[in-house]
């Protein structure tokens, strides 16, 4: 069966069974938000200055264990592995071409697609940290981290060896340990999409039957920029599951995302989010985007519910590119009562579909 990770009609499937009876169709608000463009002054100084390699620890290749830990059924389509980072494993400090101070460390996982690192202990105040590859960038991070608890997982990197980089505010120290640990990566050992070689038939997926490329169905074609493909961190394992943006009553744009429950079901989880939109393929199995396109980072957990209650989970969202839509497409029956439920409590409450 033909599918792509980033559009599931499961994930429109279940927008139609939270509504609830005798209600009518809600109009799609597209958002249209300023474009968000990465400015040059953000780039690591390893990318700006195109200063050399820096100091590398390699993990080793992906062992016995690990590699049967991909395989292993499941509910979700398994991407990665975390990975042990040796608290031994120390970087450089260097001057960089412009004078300023900047600590370095490279990590290799070979094999991976893409890697992630879990930061803890970060409490960098006005200074700044980036991972890298060369060419592709993520952050600046900033003082104590996104949530403020001084732990938090990156964005991803496409690449089997990264750069860490921390470049210190003025007042800050420039020799020693830097204000932060790396203990976890994210080793993403397969692909986001199936490659047409059928190089990735090796490894089950469960998730097959749920996963079809919307181009296929007329029907479903409006509702593609409401779909995400999502990207989480959970019991030491990077999962792929979709969802949905859902507008509010009064299309507010405030950006809630609904998926399964069985996705995302903790805080953590939904901290580690990475969502990507606008993956799709140009024609009915064609081939999928070189780019994931636009996205976002991170998310709050509003409410989530078992199988048993409705397989749903609500996450608030930091934000959503310009282009998306928000809407949730109303059905004849009310199927699963738990994410209607969730939806009319909390800060849900304004949620087109209660």
């Amino acid at each position: 069966m033909k599918r792509t990770f980033a559009f599931g009609i499961c994930a429109a499937l279940l927008l139609a069974a939270a509504a609830p009876a005798q209600s009518s169709r809600k109009a799609p608000a597209v958002y249209r938000g300023p474009e968000r463009a990465a400015a040059a002054a953000d780039q690591p100084p390893g990318i700006r200055l195109a200063l050399g390699r820096a100091r590398e620890l390699t993990l080793g290749p992906l062992t016995a264990a690990e590699r049967a830990r991909l395989v292993q059924p499941s509910a979700m389509v398994r991407l990665g592995v975390h990975r042990a980072v040796s608290p031994r494993a120390t970087g450089d400090w260097v001057t960089a071409g412009d004078g300023s101070p900047l600590w370095r460390l490279a990590l290799r996982s070979p094999g991976a697609e893409a890697m992630r690192v879990e930061f803890r202990d970060f409490t960098v105040g006005q200074g700044k940290v980036w991972v890298h590859n060369g060419s592709e960038a993520v952050g600046p991070y900033s003082g104590d981290g996104p949530y403020g608890n001084g732990q938090f997982w990156s964005a991803a990197v496409s690449a089997e060896s990264i750069t860490v980089e921390y470049q210190p505010a003025a007042e800050g120290a420039q020799d020693g340990p830097p204000p932060f640990t790396i203990r976890t990566v994210s080793h993403r050992a397969r692909r986001t999409a199936v490659p047409r070689d059928g190089t990735d038939a090796g490894l089950a997926d469960t998730a097959d039957y749920c996963e079809l490329d919307p181009n296929c169905f007329a029907d479903w074609k409006p509702s593609t920029s409401m779909v995400a493909q999502l990207i989480f961190e959970q019991d030491g394992d990077e999962f792929l599951c979709s969802g949905s943006a859902v507008a509010t009553r009064d299309d507010s744009f405030k950006p809630y995302l609904l998926t399964a429950g069985h996705c995302i079901h903790s805080e953590a989880a939904a901290r580690s989010l990475e969502t990507y939109w606008s993956f799709q393929t140009s024609s009915c199995g064609g081939a999928p985007p070189a780019s994931r396109g636009s996205s976002n980072q991170g998310g709050h957990l509003i409410g989530s519910g078992t199988i048993e209650e409705g397989d749903y989970s609500l996450v608030l969202l930091p934000s959503v590119p310009s282009g998306v839509a928000l809407l949730v497409r109303l059905g004849e029956h009310k199927q699963h009562a738990g994410t209607n439920d969730v939806l009319g409590s909390r800060p849900g409450r304004d949620l087109c579909c209660v």
